[in-house]
């Protein structure tokens, strides 16, 4: 499990502009392609508790990096699968 957030922490004001949450995205792909590589993974699960723009820009990245199977909370506060990806 990586959990990973931005350094300046949490909270509404992380994300000030498109080009934050633009970086963010481009930092999460690279995170994901290293952990990916370092453990061989099969596929990445992907919990993300962020905003939509950023959740957006991240998809928008994404590719070639393999199977990656993202997941919501339910009502109950589990997760579910909820979308399962191949880039690559």
């Amino acid at each position: 499990m990586v959990y990973a957030e931005p350094e300046i922490g949490t909270g509404d004001a992380v994300i000030r502009s498109d080009a934050d949450a633009t970086a963010l995205a481009i930092h999460g792909k690279e995170l994901i392609r290293h952990y990916r590589q370092t453990y061989r993974a099969a596929s990445t699960h992907l919990i993300l508790y962020a905003p939509l723009g950023f959740c957006l820009f991240l998809g928008q990245r994404l590719n070639a990096v393999g199977e990656i199977i993202a997941y919501e909370r339910t009502l109950d506060g589990s997760y579910q699968a909820a979308l399962k990806l191949q880039t690559g």
